[in-house]
């Protein structure tokens, strides 16, 4: 599913698993579809065919990606 901020989102986008790991590797990147980025939330990392990965930005919004990452080690 698209990864992007609004809720009523639910466009699929096809990544093999490695893919969507290598992404997520870092808590404050996702893969959403081509225009659904935030300019004022989050930067565009890569470009691809079927997928952009965008990095989110900012002190706020990126404190809580890695706080809730399922990924993180546990404290």
């Amino acid at each position: 599913m698209c990864e992007c901020g609004p809720l009523r989102c639910n466009r699929l986008i096809q990544l093999t698993r490695a893919e969507y790991e290598a992404i997520r590797k870092n808590p404050r990147r996702f893969a959403i579809i081509d225009g659904h980025e935030i300019p004022e939330a989050e930067a565009i990392i890569e470009r691809h065919d079927r997928y952009l990965v965008v990095e989110k930005s900012g002190d706020p919004e990126a404190e809580i990606v890695e706080h809730t990452d399922p990924r993180r080690p546990l404290d």
